[in-house]
């Protein structure tokens, strides 16, 4: 009975012996083989990858500024009397012919003044023809001896002051003519009524202006511009222009004038491009952008998808020597899927740009056939 039981005690304690043996065994395979097989692996089968070689890249951007469609012709009207506003015959927007009545002035003074004007005149003619009869009638008297010099002489001053009362009264005829001309507004020019400031019995002044006709055949855009950009334009350059209403669409318009001298307030230059198309949408008075074109300053630029973020930060991987190398990098704008690159980077460095995924310090590489 006790040789039975020291038997099985024997069994168990062998049995438990080679077990933990056994799992002993298996852990040091697994401990000593399993990795040295990844690691083996790992560094031998080369990742492949896309490269490409940086290199510095200039560019231009774009500058937008804010614009109005006006006419290249304008004009300012005024009555050249004053006086007070009796009529109108048009309002802002109308189209008027050259010609064609704006407003009228209330004229019933001038035209008693004209009245009295042309008596005065005719008045005139008629102490002017009666002094010409005295004076030829005492110059035969003074040729037989009949009167004395003196006598003729005072009928031939009032003769010549007849004369200059003529004038005069014909001076006066002529400007109230005038002024009664003056009564009348008129258009200079086909075009459109932009501005009116004439309201029946208001009273305006010699020279003010009451209105103002543009030509909407001949357009431009009017915009300011920075003085840091004065060297960048000049006339006869061409720049693109969209309208507020129709972003999508793009015209064209050549500089015709840049103002010399900068506006006092905001320190801008006045810029003036004529319209080289005028669209059937294109009306006085909208609001547009320019766009103008600008040289950038030649930087480093990389794909996008070169970038990755690791425990180091922000950076991409490089291929040196067959290998892979991660460099942090200083990101800058972002412009068409390109990132520039301010500080970590230098020209001719090859940088990964597909397969960055699976790539890990020092990892070998194989390159893809034509992507360098």
């Amino acid at each position: 009975m006790m040789k039975s039981t020291l038997k099985k005690t024997w069994a168990k304690k062998c049995f438990w012996g080679m077990l933990t043996g056994f799992l002993i065994l298996l852990v040091g395979i697994v401990w000593f083989c399993w990795p040295v097989e990844a690691q083996k692996t790992k560094k031998t089968t080369p990742i492949k990858v896309k490269i490409q070689e940086i290199g510095t890249m200039k560019g231009n951007s774009e500058q937008y500024y804010a614009g109005e469609i006006r006419s290249i012709y304008e004009t300012e009207l005024s009555f050249q009397t004053t006086g007070k506003i009796l009529s109108r015959q048009v309002k802002v927007g109308d189209r008027v012919k050259r010609g064609d009545v704006i407003a009228s002035l209330d004229t019933r003074d001038l035209e008693q003044h004209q009245r009295s004007s042309l008596a005065s005149e005719a008045n005139a003619q008629s102490q002017l023809k009666l002094a010409k009869k005295n004076m030829d009638r005492y110059q035969q008297l003074l040729a037989v001896g009949a009167i004395s010099q003196s006598v003729y002489d005072s009928y031939e001053q009032q003769y010549e002051s007849s004369q200059a009362a003529v004038m005069a009264g014909q001076a006066d005829v002529s400007a109230s003519s005038n002024q009664l001309g003056y009564g009348v507004l008129t258009a200079d020019r086909d075009g459109i009524i932009m501005m009116l400031k004439a309201e029946q019995g208001q009273v305006v002044s010699a020279g003010e202006v009451v209105a103002a006709i543009a030509d909407e055949d001949a357009l431009q855009i009017v915009f300011s511009i920075p003085e840091q950009q004065m060297e960048k334009l000049t006339v006869g350059d061409i720049v693109s222009v969209t309208l507020t209403s129709t972003p999508t669409k793009t015209y064209q318009a050549s500089v015709r004038e840049i103002s010399p001298v900068a506006d006092n307030s905001t320190r801008t230059f006045l810029v003036k491009a004529k319209m080289l198309e005028i669209p059937k949408e294109m009306r006085l008075g909208m609001t547009a952008q320019v766009v103008l074109d600008s040289p950038k300053d030649a930087s480093l630029q990389v794909p996008r998808s070169a970038i990755c973020k690791t425990t180091e930060g922000m950076g991409v991987w490089t291929y040196q020597a067959g290998k892979a190398v991660f460099c942090p990098i200083v990101a800058g704008s972002v412009e068409n899927d390109m990132v520039v690159v301010k500080d970590g980077l230098s020209a001719g460095s090859k940088v990964v740009v597909a397969g960055v995924q699976k790539l890990y310090e020092g990892a070998p590489l194989e390159v893809l056939h034509g992507s360098e």
